[in-house]
Order: structure tokens, then sequence, then C-alpha cells
């Protein structure tokens, strides 16, 4: 980056590059916003997420151990 460059801070992004961003899709993220599991807000007709809502996602998914289920199957549990 040069000296003269600014860097300007993401405060929100739409559905479509957060979903990029965390590698879902943006039907999953409209799912997880009806769900209450991921906050969102809208300005006009754009729904916005902040990066700190999708940090938030992801730390939880990482807190998602797998554990064998009946017959075999295995089953994903979420801690919390």
């Amino acid at each position: 980056m040069r000296s003269n460059e600014m860097s300007i801070e993401i405060l929100a992004m739409g559905l479509k590059e957060a979903a990029e961003a965390v590698g879902l899709s943006h039907w999953t993220l409209r799912k997880l916003i009806a769900e209450d599991k991921l906050s969102a807000f809208r300005v006009g007709r754009r729904v916005l997420v902040e990066p700190e809502a999708l940090r938030q996602l992801v730390e939880r998914g990482k807190e998602t151990t797998e554990t064998p289920g009946p017959s075999g199957t295995s089953q994903m549990q979420v801690k919390g």
C-alpha cells in the first residue's frame, strides 16, 4: 500500500459478500438470520452483516464436535 492511500474499515457487508467471506451460501446466511443465529440489519432494501457477527458465527462453528450417532452414523453436536 502506498503511503498516500487510505485504509477503509469494513463496517458491514451484504449477504453475498458475507457468504463468500465464510464459505456459505447467502441462503444459508438468510436461514441463520431467521433462526436468530446470525445478527443482521437492514439499510433500505439491503440486508447487512457486521464482520464481528461473522467472526462469532465461525467461532461457534469451531466449538462443534462430531459425536457418534445411532446406527454408526455421525452427528454434529454444538457445545453451548
